[in-house]
């Protein structure tokens, strides 16, 4: 099945007084006229025969799953609707272990991309300036997921955008702080706690893989600082040791 990846757009929560209901999410799964690392472009329109027999309206069997799992879903799109941006969908999140920690992790800043699975129906080959380029003009729709970061190889280690080390450390540093403070302020369940602890791990590889990187010339904008890394280090080590992780 094949997936593509989405970081963008904005995320709206709801938290929810209704039984059985911890909130909801509203999100854009994919995004039009963006051309992939793959060489991809999704159009507009491409979701219109999927959203009326699969979606809502129809057999319903649309679902908002975690890292494309299926035994780990958050819930069902109430709606999906395509706009001049790209697929819009709302989720309600049902009350259960895994919603409630996957909507947690949302407030928190933690969970902000995601990707689609689906089923390419009808697409063609666009060449523009030597360059080819798949126009998918209709997709069948499995799935959306939640997913830590989006897969595109065009960016750096663990979505990381930066090019400029300080910036990268920076970044990181960020994520590892709102991990703690999600930690800290919650109670996860293992399999959502095993999931946050790769991801410190992977956070942890990249600080060390930037400063392996071969060293940049240092420049009046954009000097090295040390104290970036060791920020970012320490608080990486420091979450690992607190919650047992080694």
């Amino acid at each position: 099945m094949p997936v593509k990846y989405f970081s963008g757009g904005e995320i709206e929560l709801k938290d929810s007084g209704e039984n059985g209901i911890v909130g909801t999410i509203t999100l854009y799964a994919s995004a039009f006229d963006n051309v992939d690392s793959d060489g991809d472009k999704i159009i507009k329109g491409a979701f219109k025969r999927t959203i009326k027999e699969r979606g809502p309206g129809g057999t319903n069997q649309i679902l908002h799953l975690l890292h494309h799992d299926t035994d780990r879903i958050v819930g069902k799109p109430e709606s999906l609707k395509e706009d001049d941006f790209g697929l819009l969908a709302v989720v309600p999140v049902p009350d259960t272990t895994l919603g409630t920690d996957t909507y947690k992790l949302y407030k928190h800043g933690i969970y902000n991309e995601h990707s689609i699975g689906y089923k390419t129906i009808d697409s063609e080959q666009e060449v523009t300036k030597g360059v080819t380029v798949n126009i998918l003009k209709e997709l069948k729709l499995w799935e959306i997921s939640t997913v830590p970061w989006g897969a595109n190889p065009l960016t750096r280690v663990v979505g990381i955008k930066s090019e400029n080390k300080t910036e990268q450390l920076d970044e990181i540093a960020l994520r590892l702080d709102k991990i703690n403070k999600a930690i800290t302020d919650n109670h996860f369940c293992e399999k959502t706690m095993n999931l946050l602890q790769i991801e410190i791990q992977l956070l942890s590889d990249a600080i060390k893989s930037i400063e392996a990187e071969p060293a940049e010339p240092v420049t009046m904008q954009e000097p090295f600082d040390p104290i970036s890394f060791l920020k970012a280090y320490d608080l990486g080590l420091n979450i690992i040791k607190h919650f047992n992780f080694e």
